[in-house]
C-alpha cells in the first residue's frame, strides 16, 4: 500500500519518479531485478542501476569512513560494465530511462551517498548479497542502507510484492 501510495504522491508532483536499484550480480540482486522490472511506475520514472566495486582495503575500514576511486583502475571493469549492460536491458521501457552506474567504494556508503546525490525516491535492493558469512563479519547492506537512505528502502525477496511491512 506505501509504494502505491508513494508512486501516486510522485505522479501528482508531475516530477520524474527517481529509482535506485543496487546491483551486484548476486542472486539478492536479481531478485531486485525482476522485482522492479515487473512493477508498474508512474511515468515518466528514472531508474538508476548501480554497482558498487567493493575494494578489499575497504572492507577492513570504519563503517563511518567512505572510499571511493576511479572505475578504470579496478581488475576486470570492463566485464562489470558488459554485466551491467545485460542487467539493465530487460529493464528500458517507454517512460522509464534507464542508466547504469559502476563506483568503487563500500556499499552501504556508496549507495546512501549515490542516493542522496541523485534526488532518489526509492532504493531497491536485495536482501542477501554478501552471503552469510560475509554479512556476519562485515553486516548487511541492506540493513545498513535502510537505515542511513535518504528515502525509502525497499528490500525484495521476491520478484513481485505479495505484502509490505512498513
Amino acid at each position: 500500500v506505501r509504494l502505491a501510495s508513494l508512486m501516486d504522491d510522485v505522479g501528482r508532483r508531475s516530477r520524474i519518479m527517481r529509482i535506485l536499484l543496487a546491483h551486484d550480480g548476486s542472486a539478492g540482486a536479481e531478485t531486485a531485478r525482476s522485482l522492479v522490472a515487473h512493477l508498474a511506475w508512474p511515468d515518466p520514472s528514472r531508474l538508476d542501476v548501480v554497482h558498487v566495486v567493493e575494494p578489499v582495503w575497504s572492507m577492513l575500514a570504519v563503517p563511518t569512513v567512505s572510499f571511493g576511486g576511479p572505475m578504470d583502475e579496478v581488475m576486470g571493469a570492463e566485464e562489470i560494465k558488459r554485466e551491467m549492460e545485460v542487467a539493465v536491458a530487460g529493464l528500458r521501457r517507454p517512460g522509464l530511462a534507464v542508466e547504469s552506474h559502476v563506483v568503487v567504494g563500500r556499499p552501504a556508503n556508496v549507495l546512501t551517498e549515490t542516493a542522496t546525490r541523485l534526488g532518489s525516491d526509492l532504493i531497491v535492493m536485495g536482501s542477501r548479497g554478501r552471503g552469510t558469512i560475509a554479512s556476519m563479519l562485515l553486516g548487511s547492506v541492506s540493513a545498513e542502507v535502510g537505515h542511513d537512505a535518504p528515502c525509502p528502502v525497499l528490500v525484495a525477496r521476491g520478484s513481485r510484492v505479495t505484502r509490505l511491512m512498513v
